[in-house]
Parts: C-alpha cells; sequence; structure tokens
C-alpha cells in the first residue's frame, strides 16, 4: 500500500482517496454531477475525433471535452468541423461555461483548459520549460473535480502529453481508454498513456465509442455517487471477504487492513470495466482469471506522484529540517533518510535534490543515504531506472531541468549521482521491520489508505528515528500521535521525534505475526478490539495459576549462565558477595547440590530427554532438606538451552522414618557425615575426571603446537617462494605498464588522427559516403543524414543498394561503383536523377574514389536539386517576359487601331441595321445588307479578338453564376457542334459565385468549344464542367495563384490532342495548329487574355490522340448574383423614353448615326463635337439635361473631362461613355467601379437598351 499516492495537481483521488473518513462523504457531494470524457489529441487526431463523435450514441448521459494540440495564432474551426460529425451541440469552451450532458465541447485556441466544480475554465496559455500540455492540465483537473466518473481518452499524436493526466485519472478512480496503434497516424500519445501502465482499455476509435456507451450505463457511471457495495445478509460480506482471500493467497497483502471503502469502490470499478453485476461473478472470474486478479492488484496499488509535489512543504523541509539535521554534524555521518510509499521514485528524487541544492547553496557537504521503499515491485523497477516521460518538465524548473536530468530517448533520465544515492526495495509497512537511526520519514499520502492499523505503523516511525528526528506526512492525513511527536510544523504536517516517551510502545512485532498465522489459515481477520480482550484475559488466568502453583525454575545455556528465573527460587539461589556473575556454580550455594544439578544437566542435554532426581539433599540456613530437581533441554536457535524444576519435599525422608524414642540430632549428625562422604567421594571423583581431561587437552595442546611449527616453517618457504614471485611480478607489471603507455600514446594518435578526419568530413556540406569493397555503408557524413532524412541506425551497416528502399540501387551507380573496384580510376560528375521516400525527387552529381590501403570506396555527392529548380524558373520567367512582351506588341497595335476602326464598324453595322429595318419586303436588297452588316460584325470580332488577347479591353465585370451562362450553351452547342458529338453538361449544384463580364467569359467558352470541336472531326465527347475547389499554398503556387477559394469551368473534348512541344506555344497569338484558312490563332490567345484579365488561370493538359483539357480558375466572391438584362434584338422592340439627352461625339457620321438612333426612339437629343463644345452648352442650356452620352477620347476636351466638369455644373446628370479606345487607365477604374459604358462598335438596339438603363439607374453612373 505504500505505494499509493497522487499527482501534483490532484492530491488525492476524489470521493474516496481524501485524508480524514470526516470528509469523504462532503468531497462526494462536491464531484461533477455528470460523467465528463475528456479527449485529447494532436497530430492526426481531429478525423479520429470526428469517426468517434460519428459512433458515439447521443443520450449517453456524458458530456465530452476535446482538448486538441493547436496553433495559437490562428483562430479554431473545431466547433464548426465537428458540428458535422454528430447532432449533439458542439460548442467553444467559454469562461465559466457549465458543462451539460449529451453536449460536447472543444478548446479555443492558445488557452489552457480546465474544470472545477463542473464549470469550465479558461486561463491564459503558460509558458512552461518543455512542451506545452494541455491535455494533461485539462485530465488532472478532471480527476479532481470528477473522480470515478472521469473518463480519459487519449487518441492520435505526437509527444508524451496526457500520459500524466491518465495517470491522475486512473488514480481518482476514473476509467482510461487509448487508441490502438494499428488505427493511429501517430501513434506517439498513446502510446506513452498506456506505457503508464494505467490504460484500461487499448481499442479503435469505433470500439471506444461502444465502450464509452456501454459504460456510460453502468451504475459505477451513471449514478453519483455510485452505488457501493452494501452488506447483505449472507451474500455480498461473504463474497467481499472471499474477494480479499484470493488476493492475500496470491499477492501476500493483506488488503483487508485497508480502507474498506476505498476497496469496495476500486472492485466496484473493476465490475464496470468487466461488465459484471455481482461480488459473486466477479470472484468466481478472480479464481479463473490471473489476468484479472493482477489487474485488480495494480488497481489497488496505485503508483502515481510527481516530481516536487505540494511545493510549499518541500520548501519547509529546506528552511527548518536540513538547518536542524545538519547543524553541528559530523563530516563523515552520513545523512540518512527513509521515504515510505516512493511510487515509481519521483518522491525519493526530488528530497535527493532538494538536499544536494541545499549543500550547494550552504557551501556543505555531508555523505546521503535515501532509502525509498514500495510494495509494488513494478513501481520500485521504474524507480531504480529513473526514466521519465518528457512532460515531467512541466513540474520541473528549467534549471532543475538541465541540472538533474539527462535527454534520454522519449523523455528524460535522473543523473547517475543522485541514483546512487537512493536505495529502492520493495518493503511493506505492516508487515516488514523499519529501517533505523533515520534523521527523517517522508511519508506522504500512504497512510490515508490504511485502516485502523494506522496506530500501528506511528510507533514503528518513532522507532525509526533517530532521537530528534523529523516525520513529513501528507496535507491530507491526521497529525502524528502527541506522546510519540511534538508538531515541528502544522501547515506543513512536519513533527519530531520525542526524546522521551509518555508511555512505552511495544514493538508491533506480535500483532504482525497474528496476521501471518491469520493469512495462512485463510481464516477472516479479528477485530482488533476482540484480539485484546481475548489475549488478555487468558494471560490473566495463566498469571494467577502459575504464581500459585507452578514450581521454580531456572533457564539456563550450555555455560550454565542464566538466562531466567521464574517463581520462588531463592531458597537454592542467592547472590554472592563481590563482583556479580549470573554462572549457575556462583548462584547455588551449596556444593554437593550443585554438582548433582551439572550431572543432571550433562545427562539431559546428551539424551535429549528430561531427566529427574529425587530426595536430593540440599542445607538452608543450616536446616538440611529434599527436593527433587528436573533437567528439561529446551532447542533454541543459538545456543543449547536447559529448564531446572525446583519441587521441595513437604518432610525430608529420613525424619518420617526415623525410630521412636531415638535421639534426633544424633540422627542429624549421621545424616550430616553420610552427606558429606557421599559429597567427598563425587568430589574425588569429579576431580579425577578433571584430571584425566586435562592430561588429554596436555596431549593435544602438545600435538597441536607441533603441528603448528610444521605449518609455520611451510608457510615460511612458501613467503620466500612468494616473494621472489613478486619480484618477477613486479619486473613484469613494469614492462607490461612501458607497453601500456606505448598502447595509449597511439591509441590517443590514432583518436586524435580519427578525430581530425571525422571533423573535416562532417564539415564538408557536401553528403559523403564510405563503402566497403561489398559497398555496405561503413559511415556516412550528417550532410548524408539530413539531405536523405536517414540516421545512423537506419544507414551504417547496410548495403547501398538496398538503402532507402533501394532508391541507389540504379544501373548507372552499379556500373560505376563495379568499374571503380576493379579499375581503381576515380569517377566525377556522373548525373542522376531520382525519387528518394523522405527527401523526395534529387538531382545529385555523383563522383567517387577508392582508398586501396583502407580497402574503402568514397562517395562524394553535390545536391543540384534547388539549382535545377532555380534554372527552370528562371528559363519559365524568360519565357513569361518573352510571351508578355509579344503581347505587349501585339496589344500596343491593337489599341492603336481599335478606337478608328470601331468608330467605323459602328457607323456601318448601325446604318446597315437601320437600312435593313427600312427594306422590310424587299428580301434581295435586305439580304445584301445583311452581307454587309455580317461583315462589319466579323471585322468588330477580330478587333475584339485583338484587344482581348493584349488585356485591353474594358471589361464590365458582375457577381453571376457560371452555372447560368454553361446553361445557356447547352441549348446552342448540340446545334453547333453537330450530331456527332455528344455533349456532356456537369454543373456543380451549389456552385460559389464569381465577378466577371459575362460576355468576355461567354467569347472564352465558346473559343474553347469551337476548338474542342475541330478537334473530333470523326466525333466524341464534348464536356462542360464546373466545380468549387479551395487551393491550399502548395497547389496554389503550382497554378501561381493565392491559396484560396475558386470556381473552375472546365472543357475536355475527346479529340486528337497534342505534345508537349504544341502545348508550349497553344496560348501564343497566330500560332494554330490548324490548315491555312481554318483558323487566326487568335482563339486560345483571346481565351487567355480574358481570364487573366478577369483575375484567373486557365491550365491545359494533353495525350496526343486521347483528350483535351482545358480548366479555368477564377477567384470565388461571397456576393449575390446580380441581376442581367435581356438583350433586345432590334431597335424596334428597344425600350424607349423621353428624357433630353446631350451626344458629344468627334466623329461625325457617328454622331449623326447615334443622334438618329435616340431620335428614332422618343428622345430629344442636342449635339456637341467635341467635349469643351459640350460643357459649353451644358453651361449655357437653362433646359433639363438627363443625358451624357459622351466619347472618350475626343480633340480639346475629352469625354471623361467633359463629365467632370457637367456633373459640377448638373449634379444630378447621368452619364454613358461609349469608346473604341482602351488606353484610358481611370476609364478602365471608373467602369470598374461601376461607371456607365457602351463598347463600340455596337448596334443601334444596345445604344438603345444602354441608354435606358442608364437613366434608369440610380447609382452615380459617373464611375466617381
Amino acid at each position: 500500500m505504500d505505494n499509493m499516492e497522487t499527482p501534483k495537481g490532484a492530491p488525492q483521488s476524489p470521493a474516496e482517496e481524501t485524508g480524514r473518513p470526516a470528509a469523504n462523504d462532503t468531497r462526494d457531494a462536491q464531484l461533477s454531477a455528470i460523467p465528463v470524457a475528456g479527449i485529447g489529441a494532436s497530430a492526426g487526431g481531429l478525423e479520429v475525433f470526428k469517426r468517434l463523435l460519428a459512433e458515439l450514441p447521443v443520450d449517453t448521459g456524458m458530456a465530452v471535452v476535446f482538448v486538441q494540440h493547436l496553433e495559437p495564432s490562428h483562430q479554431s474551426m473545431l466547433a464548426q468541423i465537428l458540428s458535422r460529425a454528430t447532432s449533439m451541440p458542439v460548442n467553444e469552451a467559454a469562461d465559466g461555461m457549465r458543462v451539460e450532458a449529451n453536449q460536447v465541447y472543444v478548446i479555443p485556441a492558445n488557452v489552457d483548459l480546465t474544470i472545477v466544480g463542473g464549470t469550465l475554465r479558461l486561463a491564459a496559455r503558460t509558458q512552461t520549460p518543455g512542451l506545452h500540455m494541455p491535455i494533461d492540465g485539462f485530465l488532472r483537473s478532471l480527476a479532481l473535480d470528477c473522480g470515478n466518473r472521469a473518463i480519459a481518452v487519449i487518441l492520435s499524436g505526437a509527444g508524451s502529453d496526457g500520459s500524466t493526466g491518465v495517470q491522475a485519472v486512473k488514480a481518482a478512480g476514473g476509467l482510461t481508454f487509448a487508441q490502438d496503434e494499428a488505427s493511429a497516424k501517430f501513434p506517439m500519445m498513446p502510446q506513452a498513456a498506456v506505457a503508464t501502465g494505467c490504460v484500461d482499455f487499448v481499442l479503435p476509435p469505433d470500439r471506444i465509442a461502444a465502450e464509452l456507451a456501454r459504460i456510460s450505463r453502468h451504475p459505477y457511471i451513471a449514478q453519483n455517487p455510485p452505488t457501493p457495495i452494501e452488506s447483505k445478509p449472507g451474500g455480498d460480506d461473504a463474497q467481499f471477504t472471499k474477494i480479499l482471500s484470493i488476493l492475500r493467497e496470491a499477492s501476500g497483502i493483506d488488503f483487508s487492513l485497508y480502507r474498506e471503502k476505498m476497496v469496495r469502490r476500486r472492485i466496484l470499478r473493476r465490475l464496470a470495466l468487466r461488465s459484471i453485476s455481482d461480488l459473486a461473478e466477479y470472484g468466481v472470474r478472480l479464481a479463473q482469471d490471473p489476468a484479472e486478479l493482477i489487474a485488480l492488484q495494480k488497481d489497488l496499488l496505485i503508483s502515481v506522484t510527481s516530481f516536487f509535489r505540494d511545493p510549499d512543504s518541500l520548501e519547509a523541509l529546506k528552511t527548518a529540517v536540513f538547518p536542524q539535521l545538519l547543524a553541528d554534524r559530523r563530516p563523515d555521518d552520513t545523512v540518512r533518510v527513509w521515504v515510505a510509499g516512493c511510487a515509481s521514485g519521483e518522491e525519493a528524487y526530488t528530497i535527493a535534490i532538494l538536499l544536494r541544492e541545499y549543500f550547494h547553496e550552504t557551501g556543505v557537504a555531508f555523505p546521503v543515504q535515501i532509502f525509498a521503499s514500495d510494495i509494488n515491485t513494478d513501481a520500485i523497477g521504474k524507480a531504480r531506472a529513473g526514466k521519465y516521460p518528457a512532460n515531467i518538465a512541466s513540474d520541473l524548473t528549467q534549471t532543475r531541468l538541465d541540472t538533474w536530468f539527462t535527454k534520454a530517448e522519449s523523455g528524460y533520465r535522473i543523473n547517475k549521482d543522485l541514483r546512487e544515492m537512493c536505495v529502492f526495495t520493495r518493503h511493506n509497512l505492516l508487515d516488514d521491520p523499519p529501517f533505523s537511526k533515520l534523521d527523517l520519514i517522508s511519508c506522504r499520502n500512504v497512510l490515508i489508505y490504511l485502516g485502523g492499523v494506522q496506530k500501528d505503523v506511528l510507533p514503528l516511525f518513532h522507532y525509526a528515528l533517530k532521537p530528534s528526528g523529523f516525520l513529513l506526512l501528507g496535507a491530507s492525513e491526521a497529525a502524528a500521535s502527541g506522546d510519540l511527536f511534538t508538531v515541528a510544523d502544522s501547515e506543513h504536517r512536519i513533527f519530531v521525534k520525542h526524546d522521551k516517551t509518555l508511555k512505552t510502545h511495544i514493538f508491533p512485532g506480535g500483532i504482525r505475526g497474528l496476521r501471518r498465522a491469520t493469512s495462512r489459515g485463510n481464516q477472516p481477520a479479528v477485530s482488533a478490539a476482540d484480539t485484546w480482550k481475548g489475549t488478555d484475559l487468558r494471560k490473566e488466568v495463566d498469571r494467577i495459576l502459575l504464581s500459585k502453583y507452578s514450581p521454580a525454575g531456572v533457564v539456563v545455556d550450555q555455560d550454565l549462565e542464566v538466562l531466567e528465573i521464574r517463581g520462588q527460587a531463592n531458597p537454592y539461589l542467592s547472590l554472592p558477595a563481590g563482583k556479580v556473575s549470573f554462572n549457575l556454580i556462583k548462584l547455588i550455594r551449596d556444593t554437593g547440590l550443585f554438582l548433582e544439578i551439572e550431572k543432571l544437566i550433562q545427562e539431559a542435554q546428551a539424551t535429549g530427554e528430561p531427566v529427574r532426581r529425587q530426595h536430593l539433599l540440599f542445607e538452608q540456613q543450616g536446616t538440611a532438606g529434599e527436593l527433587t530437581v528436573e533437567a528439561v533441554p529446551l532447542e533454541s536457535e543459538h545456543k543449547r538451552s536447559t529448564l531446572l524444576l525446583f519441587e521441595p519435599l513437604a518432610e525430608p525422608a529420613l525424619q518420617a522414618d526415623r525410630p521412636a524414642g531415638e535421639d534426633s540430632g544424633s540422627q542429624s549428625r549421621d545424616v550430616q557425615i553420610t552427606r558429606l562422604k557421599q559429597q567427598l567421594a563425587e568430589a574425588k571423583e569429579r576431580f579425577l575426571s578433571a584430571l584425566e581431561a586435562h592430561q588429554s587437552t596436555r596431549e593435544e595442546i602438545q600435538s597441536t603446537t607441533e603441528e603448528a611449527l610444521s605449518a609455520n616453517e611451510e608457510l615460511q618457504s612458501l613467503n620466500e617462494e612468494m616473494e621472489t614471485a613478486k619480484e618477477e611480478l613486479q619486473s613484469t607489471n613494469e614492462e607490461l605498464i612501458t607497453v601500456n603507455d606505448e598502447l595509449q600514446a597511439k591509441n590517443a594518435a590514432l583518436a586524435q588522427a580519427r578525430d581530425f578526419a571525422v571533423s573535416i568530413v562532417e564539415t564538408v556540406r557536401q553528403p559523403l559516403l564510405v563503402l566497403d569493397t561489398e559497398f555496405r555503408i561503413r559511415m556516412a557524413n550528417q550532410a548524408f543524414y539530413r539531405t536523405f532524412h536517414l540516421s545512423p541506425l537506419e544507414a551504417e551497416g547496410r548495403p547501398l543498394y538496398l538503402l532507402s528502399g533501394g532508391s541507389w540501387d540504379l544501373p548507372v551507380i552499379r556500373q560505376s561503383l563495379d568499374s571503380l573496384l576493379r579499375s581503381g580510376r576515380p569517377f566525377t560528375d556522373l548525373e542522376v536523377e531520382q525519387e528518394f521516400p523522405r527527401a523526395g525527387r534529387r538531382s545529385l552529381v555523383v563522383g567517387g574514389c577508392c582508398i586501396k590501403h583502407l580497402q574503402m570506396l568514397l562517395l562524394a555527392m553535390d545536391d543540384v536539386t534547388e539549382r535545377k529548380l532555380v534554372q527552370l524558373a528562371l528559363h519559365n520567367s524568360e519565357e513569361h517576359l518573352r510571351q508578355s512582351q509579344k503581347m505587349e506588341a501585339v496589344g500596343r497595335l491593337a489599341g492603336g487601331i481599335a478606337h478608328d476602326f470601331n468608330n467605323l464598324l459602328t457607323t456601318i453595322i448601325g446604318y446597315s441595321d437601320l437600312l435593313e429595318g427600312a427594306l422590310q419586303g424587299q428580301a434581295t436588297l435586305v439580304q445584301q445588307v445583311g452581307e454587309i452588316k455580317a461583315a462589319g460584325q466579323r471585322a468588330a470580332s477580330l478587333t475584339q479578338q485583338l484587344l482581348s488577347f493584349s488585356r485591353r479591353q474594358v471589361l464590365q465585370p458582375k457577381v453571376l453564376d457560371l452555372n447560368l451562362i454553361v446553361k445557356d450553351f447547352d441549348r446552342m452547342l448540340r446545334r453547333l457542334v453537330g450530331e456527332q458529338i455528344q455533349v456532356q453538361i456537369r454543373c456543380e449544384p451549389s456552385l460559389w459565385h464569381v465577378r466577371v463580364d459575362s460576355g468576355e467569359i461567354g467569347r472564352a467558352v465558346m473559343n474553347l468549344t469551337l476548338n474542342a470541336r475541330d478537334a473530333m472531326p470523326d466525333g466524341g465527347t464534348l464536356t462542360l464542367e464546373t466545380a468549387n475547389v479551395t487551393l491550399t499554398e502548395a497547389e496554389a503556387g503550382k497554378a501561381f495563384l493565392k491559396a484560396g477559394r475558386y470556381v473552375t469551368l472546365a472543357v475536355r473534348d475527346t479529340g486528337i490532342g497534342f505534345d508537349s512541344d504544341v502545348r508550349a506555344h497553344i496560348f501564343e497569338p497566330f500560332f494554330t495548329t490548324k490548315a491555312t484558312g481554318k483558323g487566326t490563332g487568335l482563339g486560345l490567345a483571346t481565351v487567355l487574355g480574358i481570364v487573366e484579365q478577369s483575375g484567373g488561370v486557365i491550365d491545359c493538359e494533353s495525350e496526343p490522340g486521347v483528350r483535351t483539357s482545358f480548366t479555368i480558375y477564377l477567384p470565388a466572391v461571397d456576393m449575390a448574383a446580380s441581376s442581367g438584362s435581356v438583350l433586345v434584338q432590334s431597335l424596334n422592340s428597344a425600350p424607349r423614353g423621353t428624357e433630353t439627352v446631350l451626344l458629344a461625339e468627334d466623329e461625325d457620321m457617328l454622331r449623326v448615326l447615334a443622334r438618329r438612333i435616340l431620335e428614332s426612339v422618343g428622345y430629344v437629343v442636342f449635339e456637341a463635337s467635341n467635349g469643351r463644345e459640350g460643357l459649353e452648352f451644358c453651361r449655357n442650356h437653362e433646359g433639363q439635361i438627363d443625358l451624357l452620352v459622351t466619347d472618350v477620347v475626343m480633340p480639346e476636351l475629352g469625354g471623361r473631362e467633359l463629365a467632370e466638369g457637367a456633373l459640377i455644373l448638373r449634379p444630378n446628370l447621368k452619364v454613358l461613355f461609349i469608346s473604341g479606345h482602351t488606353q484610358d487607365v481611370v476609364l478602365k477604374a471608373g467602369v470598374q467601379k461601376g461607371a456607365a459604358f457602351l463598347q463600340k462598335p455596337f448596334t443601334p438596339a444596345v445604344l438603345a437598351q444602354k441608354v435606358r438603363e442608364t437613366l434608369d439607374s440610380t447609382a452615380n453612373t459617373s464611375g466617381e
């Protein structure tokens, strides 16, 4: 039981591990009213937890708190993510939020989460010397708050966070789970938890959920407090006793002496884990299942503690106790400490660290011996090893961690000098004798687990301590007995031994012997009160009977020394005068009686049987008497002993047989003479025997002396021979020392040379390999391990061709190494490009040489991967620059001709449209006018394409759903591509919105679909597909985009495809793979210009003869789609109006055309041939002007300046810009802001519709 200690932050297991019994019920009432499952995870744990939540029923009655390692600088989206996996409410934890059943709570970023009184508490994230351990922190608080209703679950993650928390929950009586290694993406955290020995279930996530659902309905979890295993007539008490008996037989530990409530609750916990309903069934399980028996024993012997637990008490030791212990102490006087109940050793090492720190601070030094004991052999094994997980850093300062610990695999190890100060041993406080002559005993949180036998342990501690020694108890344990100890520090439970106790305390050996006897007999333990009363009554009866009726007795050893006297022996024994001796010959005054008794003792020891003599004469104060003496041999471990019993006769036989009338004085003298003669004869016989024995002894001594002299001569001779051998050995030793010195010098030189060589190799930045003649790796430098992400254990001794999964097994390397081994000629500049499992694809330049005298090969590698990537990026940049320069040149050309061409084309198309309407009924003329109009439209399209691929057109973007554009194409594509091509449309149902110019995007899609049609002359499948995608940083970087949300529009065909050479030029202007006259080479360049000007990119993939796919990426926006307007097809159907319009246009033909169009649909139109004339008209005209329609590029004063001046004069004036020019950057910015704009060329119907839209608009159409 010595090991039942609790971790820092959870002093005892709530509801059962608190100190005084009176506090238990109160603590039970303070526990959380509902069970709480604390689930911790790190890397790879989120997906696992989502699976667990999906399998977990929503009515378990427990609250679930998820603690995930989060990046402190990023806002957590855990609650939103997890809410999709369960129908239970998912809440982000907030300070003061009370947990409720059937709800999920998640930790926010950059905080520490705890639970107190069923309420979640948040605190700023602590900065500890080691790693941040939020899971340990929460689980410790959960153990303290919920006790047996706490559940800990450790899922996938790196590190050891959660292992300490699992121990705390197990110590509190809660249940613990860990994810199995097979299903965990990162199994380190679950493995660390399992290594503590405190995990009840190791399962995959779905089975963890099933077990949580099952256990949630068990009384141990579902009821608060859990239903105790109460006594039932003829039932549970007997079963409980049977279980304790099974435990006692298996472990030798009598758990009936421990606190019954604690033992019963631990057994109930095992019933919950094993789905067992009653004690009888569990008793059968224990008898048949050794593994369950061991598990129950471990549950009852909880080994949980921590470094520097209760630091205030430890500081009191350092400031108050250590100075008194070390005052006036001799330098060689060892400080002796006993840590009772040391568990896995943290307490013992803590005291060792404190002593060493105190020695350093005060400048003193004493030898220290710390005895640390525990009943749990597994815990003792861990303590001796001194290895602890990485999360102990949360209990230690960085200075202590650096000073007293060494970093080891997966944690830390106590330094060797501290381990040597501590002696760990298995020890049972209730049965084994204590250590002795101790200066300090630390026994914290051990006595609280014991029942009524606590009173036996404190006298044991008193016995073990030196005078004025100190005792340190736990905060929850009762004060030490007042007659044994004095309070030194009541707050920190420190006591000092009384120099003189108020009453005698018997060492409790007899009680322990009684316990062992009871255990061997498999009998139920008798209560302490009954044992005391029965034993005391029997002793009292025995004392009265012996005092009245037993004879006088003396116990002597084989040397006749008196060991004990019983009864009234003073008639036969008396103390002599002078120096006191307890030899029997000195105590029996009557020499004759002594001689008789001596013969009796010798006979009894020789035969081993009792010997009795009657009517032995003795004299007492001048009066003769008779007695019977019996010698009884006694068995003893060390010396043979004899019990002498003296029984006086009531009346001497001689006096009874004397004849009547005979003189009593004469008779007395005769008796005296007879007795003296008898004694004289016996003395003579004794003297002769002694003389013969002396002579025999003398002869034996003479013989022994002669043998000793002979042996001495032999020893002298042997000594001389040894002296000679010693001189020879000394000479040989001197020679060996000389040879050894030479070897050491050579070894030092070799070590120095090797270190020098290694230092050179390690400073080389290029990876180096040393191989033997079988191509096995002898060594490698750190650059090699860094480059290929390997360790020396993975590489050294292995064949090169098996390294990294066979990545080095390349024909060119085999050929080069074979040639190097045969010829010895080095090779250089061997270029290799290969994929390595951990390092990725690498480009290497390898060189090798042969070290002949060592029979080794040296390989040097230059990693040129980054250099090649830089060269490739530079090449791509140059290509991109070349393409940009080409586009810029074409753009300048397009921009230069666009204005004049568009003015002319607007006039041609406009008059053709008007003439077409006027010639209705004259089919031949209408057809001819239609041809003129079509030619103008084709010319306008060519101009527009030039502007598009050169990014010179003015876009009018709107928020829209691309699915609408695709569906519009669906209606005309089937007619456009013909019956041989199957058209498939796949639209994402909930497509995100984009902000683009619908007309330009439509133009791009049309170009792509026409190219796809032309690529399938024999038919095939044309697919248009939209989708939502979210690009990561890595994915976006490859496409030259920013990470985020995008809408994709893909156009795929199963046509002839093209190769990589064509792919490199596919977007260049005037590049085409079609036959002469079949294409202009502007189609894909136009698409690229439209997409890039819309903020997107286009990607192309193709396989010759198989397929081609173009994918457009456009940024998604969180805005509602704009409502579109329906384009009118003819002027007759165009909307009309009566407002006043000022038309400013420097091209006379175009101005006249526009005026005729607007007047034909009802508007009042005033003209201005340039901007200055228009501004003057605005200033002088007294009537209303509702709309300004102005060209952008005009002599003297441009359209933008005209609009600015007109708006100053007439603030309510609306403006519509028209232009075929694209160089006005300010205009582009204005259009982006919403300015009304109409691109030349336009049709009469489009102009009329745009004017109506502008007049009806409520926005500021000037774009300011």
